[in-house]
């Protein structure tokens, strides 16, 4: 049985288990993955994106629900004019 590096190793137990009660072949990492099949395939592009906090999350949210407002408020107001 081959593993890649990154993988579920002696002593690791791997997601739930997964190996040991034959729910999957292997494991290994979405790089080791790609750079297995780089010998075999063409690879366009890869793209990283870092995972945000809750607070980046929830700055952008209010950011956005603020300009949604101040949008219905500018279209509320030029309704009103026309009217």
């Amino acid at each position: 049985q081959t593993r890649l590096a990154g993988s579920s190793g002696p002593g690791r137990r791997g997601c739930c288990g997964a190996l040991e009660k034959n729910l999957t072949d292997r494991l290994c990492t979405s790089d080791g993955f790609l750079l297995e099949r780089l010998d075999t395939c063409d690879l366009i592009e890869v793209r990283y994106r870092f995972k945000r906090g809750w607070q980046d999350r929830l700055g952008l949210a209010a950011e956005a629900a603020v300009e949604r407002g101040f949008r219905r408020l500018l279209q509320s107001e030029q309704d009103q004019r026309f009217l």
